[in-house]
């Protein structure tokens, strides 16, 4: 199943922008409960929404993401925790830090 999101990620993007992949994406977090895929597609989606600018929505993707990324449960979980930490340091503020830090 995440093979098929993965492919239709990247169709969507091709052929209709990124708009038709943001909608994918979402898709895929409603749908997939593997949580290696569900941090995989948090942290595409949540770049993607960093890239058209929507730093906001991109956090709301990284806090939803962090449900199931245990930061000690592997060098996967690791990667998507030190993501959403350079994340933090380049758009947010101490507050946005101090929440991720939290969850």
């Amino acid at each position: 199943r995440a093979d098929i999101y993965r492919y239709h990620v990247c169709r969507a993007s091709q052929l209709f922008g990124a708009t038709r992949a943001r909608d994918v994406l979402s898709d895929a977090l409603d749908n997939v409960h593997d949580r290696n895929i569900v941090v995989e597609f948090s942290q595409r989606f949540a770049t993607l929404e960093t890239q058209l600018g929507e730093i906001d929505r991109a956090r709301v993707i990284y806090a939803h993401g962090a449900q199931v990324a245990d930061p000690r449960g592997g060098s996967v979980f690791e990667a998507y925790w030190e993501q959403w930490k350079e994340f933090e340091l380049a758009h947010g503020s101490e507050d946005t830090y101090k929440d991720m830090l939290r969850i």
